[in-house]
C-alpha cells in the first residue's frame, strides 16, 4: 500500500511499538530509505503520518530542524520516528544512534516528547525504547 508523502488519519492510539509498526509496515518493502514522522497528542492518538526524508539504498539524510518545524506546524505534544532499511537489517547503526539523541534533545527544548524510534526491515523492526536504546536506556524521555 502506497501512502501519500502526509495524511491525516484515523486518530488511533499509538501506545506500543506493535501498534507503530502496524501503520507503518508498509515501509518494510521500500526499495530506498525513508524517515517517517507519526505526530501524536497528549493522549498518544495519532494526529499526523508524514514522510520527512527520502534516501538511498542505505542512508537517508535528516535534518532534525524539520522534524521540530513539522511538530510546531501541528498541535502534536509527542511523536514517533520511523524509518527503514531496505536490506532488512533492522540493527541500529552508529548513525541512527546519533541521530536519535540529536533529535530527542532538540524536541525536549521546544516540550515535544520522542517516544520511540522504530527501524522497519522487511517483516521486522526493532524499537529503540522496547530495546532500551541510546535515549531510552534509563526509562527516559
Amino acid at each position: 500500500m502506497e501512502l501519500p508523502s502526509k495524511q491525516n488519519i484515523d486518530r488511533s492510539i499509538i501506545d506500543s511499538p506493535e501498534k507503530a509498526f502496524e501503520h507503518m509496515r508498509f515501509l518494510g518493502s521500500k526499495e530506498v530509505e525513508e524517515l517517517w514522522l507519526l505526530s501524536l497528542d497528549s493522549q498518544l492518538k495519532l494526529l499526523c503520518v508524514e514522510m520527512l526524508f527520502k534516501g538511498g539504498r542505505d542512508q537517508c539524510p535528516v535534518d532534525p530542524r524539520e522534524i521540530i518545524k513539522s511538530l510546531i506546524r501541528g498541535i502534536a505534544t509527542s511523536f514517533i520516528l520511523v524509518h527503514n532499511h531496505p536490506s532488512g537489517n533492522v540493527d541500529a547503526s552508529e548513525e541512527d544512534h546519533h541521530v536519535t539523541e540529536k533529535i530527542a534533545n532538540l524536541a525536549r527544548l521546544f516540550s515535544f516528547k520522542m517516544e520511540d524510534h522504530l527501524i522497519i526491515g522487511g517483516e521486522n523492526f526493532l524499537s529503540f525504547r522496547k530495546q532500551k536504546i541510546g535515549i531510552f536506556s534509563h526509562g527516559e524521555n
